[in-house]
């Protein structure tokens, strides 16, 4: 019952409020059928934001997040790779996955892998 008494509450303090955007001190029907509207695509934006919430990164994109989360916990721009490694196999993806990332991100200039892979370092 509490419920039902608060939707209605908020359901009059929408449709309320709706004519005082038109300055008017009249609720029509069309304030009462907007504010239900609005309540409804509140909700729906509400579902889609923790639908997103769930979505997956790809395994390269979550092997960088792994890397750039650890060198901001480090305070650093520069990470061991046998720092890296540990982690990244703890979140479930491998060291093949690690090494294609390392690549992919130094392709873009997002770091540099040092020659014997042992440090990655961000780009400033």
């Amino acid at each position: 019952k509490k419920k039902k008494k608060k939707k209605k509450k908020k359901k009059k303090k929408y449709s309320a409020l709706i004519p005082l955007l038109r300055f008017s001190d009249i609720v029509a029907q069309e304030d009462i059928d907007e504010a239900m509207r609005l309540m409804h695509m509140s909700k729906v934006s509400i579902q889609e934001t923790k639908r997103s919430a769930h979505t997956t990164l790809d395994p390269i994109s979550e092997v960088y997040t792994i890397i750039r989360d650890y060198s901001v916990q480090s305070g650093s721009l520069i990470v061991n790779y046998s720092d890296v490694l540990p982690r990244v196999l703890a979140k479930g993806r491998t060291q093949q996955q690690l090494n294609e990332c390392l690549a992919e991100y130094d392709r873009l200039n997002v770091w540099s892998v040092s020659n014997d892979k042992s440090k990655i370092k961000f780009a400033s």
